[in-house]
């Protein structure tokens, strides 16, 4: 999984998915796919151009973040979250910070020892600073507001092929979605491959590249809760047991009981999750697109969903990508 480890190093916060845009579209050409980026940073990869049955495949390449909002005296930023940022994850996080240079910065919080009875309680974001280490005279050659921070985040293996790192909420799904195309090889079908932009500041990209052209089906790739402990069980799906797939009122039954079918007959494990009205995926802006592009939502377990490490199974990528590649490439077009 090279390709996945390169794509989590590649700068894509929600708004500036262009830092990052050119080395995915390298990582497209791969596929041998058609390639094109829009004024948007929506990347496309394209097969079979011109056949009846078109399918678009997509998961979004952007990721949750900060935008640096003011400069203080001794070298502190004031920021402010770029997509659904937990406020308590922040104390004591490492970030990098993306001005004319990069810079690292942690974002600091008073010590417990100097707290005062009603100050012990979670932090309010106006109460959170970034801290540099620079001056704020030096700091205001290399920083403005309006220039955003990553998190600090080392792509890390852990035991039983599980991975860990900040921003596999949709990385995952943009490698899954080149794999896809890789293998690929129905003649009857036209398959677009996408890495959609905005979804994390309200599913932009995914408006713009449902109108790219008119899709018979398209299935969004996204990243589901991984089971924990606390977690809700009729909401959370076990790692290492494989994708999920979404039912509801603003998904397919016609194509998720096909690939249901499909996954059954090939013995490829599948969960179900059930999302009774907007899944807050790009698959709501594929559904609700024109007259409504027919539209499937596979997902992988994740935990720690919007942190600074999150946690996947391999084996679930894996899987998913034989699901989708195998049913596309089976599927008969009348």
């Amino acid at each position: 999984m090279d390709n996945l480890k390169k794509l989590l190093s590649y700068e894509s916060v929600s708004g500036y998915e262009y830092m990052g845009a050119l080395k995915t579209t390298t990582l497209f050409e791969e596929t041998g796919a058609g390639v094109f980026c829009d004024k948007f940073s929506n990347i496309f990869g394209v097969k079979n151009k011109g056949k009846n049955f078109k399918v678009m495949v997509d998961a979004h390449f952007d990721t949750i973040g900060l935008i640096i909002t003011e400069i203080h005296e001794g070298g502190f930023l004031s920021f402010a979250p770029l997509g659904g940022v937990d406020v308590r994850i922040l104390p004591a996080m490492r970030v990098d910070i993306i001005g004319k240079e990069k810079i690292p910065g942690v974002i600091g919080v008073k010590p417990p020892h100097l707290l005062k009875g009603t100050e012990k309680k979670a932090y309010k974001l106006e109460e959170l600073f970034i801290d540099t280490g620079y001056t704020s005279d030096e700091l205001s050659g290399l920083v403005s507001p309006g220039d955003v921070a990553l998190f600090n985040s080392e792509y890390t293996e852990l035991l039983n092929g599980r991975i860990a790192s900040a921003g596999l909420d949709d990385k995952i799904g943009v490698y899954m979605v080149s794999e896809i195309l890789k293998g690929f090889c129905n003649p009857d079908i036209t398959l677009t491959g996408c890495a959609t932009t905005g979804e994390e500041i309200g599913l932009k990209g995914a408006k713009i590249a449902s109108n790219s052209d008119t899709f018979d089906l398209c299935i969004v790739i996204d990243v589901t809760h991984g089971r924990t402990p606390d977690g809700i069980k009729n909401r959370s799906f076990p790692l290492g047991e494989g994708p999920v797939i979404t039912l509801g009122p603003s998904l397919s039954k016609e194509y998720n009981d096909e690939i249901i079918s499909y996954a059954r007959k090939n013995n490829i494990s599948l969960g179900i999750e059930v999302e009774p009205g907007n899944t807050g995926t790009n698959a709501w802006a594929y559904h609700s697109a024109g007259e409504s592009i027919p539209t499937v939502m596979i997902s992988i377990p994740l935990r720690y969903m919007h942190t600074s490490y999150e946690v996947c199974d391999k084996k679930d990528i894996l899987s998913g990508i034989s699901l989708i590649t195998g049913y596309l490439n089976s599927k008969e077009v009348l």
